[in-house]
């Protein structure tokens, strides 16, 4: 197997330099000596920090998990899905997509802001009232509403549950 080469932030990388100088470790130590070889260590780290084991949506805090928080914050982070896979050593995308990120954290709202507001006027769609039924009402429309772009005039009362008004202009003679 292929060893990992994970790219480390700057913040990190300067922690573990200082961790390494006051431990007076060389290439090959342990970084960590044998805080990870217990087996129970995390959860007796995480009594400490007052985190518990299972959190409110019935979800088990382990070592692993920090595996699917990392993938669930580079989604959130809108990390490229071939960087992820990489960060994540995943051959196969469906695995930081379904198994590894918690779609709950998603910022869904977020990515519904960036929408264009289909709520406000749109002048180039007609209201149903006026759609054309054949070519020659399409053209002579078109004629109309070159002629006077005010033609299509919206009622200032509207709400966007009804449907759209039009006033229509009188014909003349």
């Amino acid at each position: 197997m292929e060893a990992a080469t994970i790219p480390l932030r700057d913040g990190l990388l300067q922690m573990l330099r200082e961790h390494i100088s006051a431990h007076a470790l060389s290439r090959g130590d342990s970084l960590f000596g044998s805080v990870f070889w217990k087996r129970r260590q995390f959860s007796y780290d995480l009594k400490a920090a007052d985190i518990p084991l299972v959190d409110e949506n019935g979800l088990r805090v382990d070592f692993h998990s920090l595996r699917h928080t990392f993938c669930t914050n580079l989604q959130r982070g809108e990390t490229g899905q071939r960087v992820l896979m990489e960060l994540m050593r995943h051959s196969d995308r469906r695995l930081s997509d379904h198994l590894y990120t918690y779609a709950a954290l998603l910022p869904v709202r977020e990515a519904l802001k960036t929408l264009p507001d289909y709520c406000g006027e749109l002048p180039h769609i007609l209201p149903h009232e006026i759609v054309p039924t054949s070519p020659a009402k399409t053209r002579a429309l078109k004629v109309r509403i070159a002629h006077n772009p005010a033609w299509i005039q919206r009622s200032d009362t509207m709400s966007p549950s009804k449907s759209r008004r039009v006033r229509m202009p009188k014909k003349s003679g």
